[in-house]
């Protein structure tokens, strides 16, 4: 509100809003992710993850969609696996869409990874697939490409990513997703 007016978006990243206020300068260790000893995931050396839930319904794809976009991604790259990622919560929606990608390598780690085992993750990642959540936060630290999906609901100049050679994909609802032009 302070930066963009009376009823119109911010467009400054919280981040940026936040190291203002307190008058500092970033250093480049504001911007590394913590190091935790980590478990071995056994991951091939190319893999993609995708964390396919968000904090509410309406900031996410339904399972038909995720599974789509992820058949997309095998359309183009049919040797690159992808790591499901989410909270516990969320198994039967990782299940459903399992069940709706026909070909690929799925790999689903949903409600089985620690936050500190999700910087390992991220880490080793070509990408990160997903909409505004923490781990879309966590990849700026680990400085891992994103593709942020996006909608109405939020403001992602505000929580957007902040890693290098990311890109936000703005739509409406989720259910304006065109599935084709995710992962081109």
């Amino acid at each position: 509100y302070a930066q963009a007016g009376v009823g119109t978006a911010n467009r400054v990243h919280l981040t940026d809003l936040f190291i203002s206020m307190l008058g500092l300068e970033y250093v480049e260790s504001d911007w590394t992710a913590p190091t935790f000893a980590s478990r071995n995931f056994d991951l091939s050396s190319k893999y993609i993850v995708a964390h396919i839930g968000a904090s509410e319904a309406k900031k996410t794809l339904p399972p038909f969609k995720w599974a789509r976009v992820l058949k997309n991604f095998f359309d183009h790259n049919l040797e690159t696996p992808i790591v499901m990622i989410g909270a516990p919560n969320e198994r039967n929606l990782g299940e459903a869409i399992e069940a709706g990608v026909s070909r690929g390598k799925v790999i689903n780690f949903i409600g089985q990874t620690t936050l500190p085992e999700v910087f390992s993750l991220l880490t080793g990642a070509q990408m990160l697939i997903g909409c505004d959540s923490a781990p879309m936060h966590m990849a700026s630290l680990t400085n891992t490409p994103c593709l942020n999906l996006s909608f109405d609901a939020v403001n992602f100049w505000e929580t957007g990513p902040k890693s290098t050679r990311s890109y936000v994909y703005k739509v409406g609802f989720p259910e304006d997703v065109i599935s084709e032009e995710v992962g081109l």
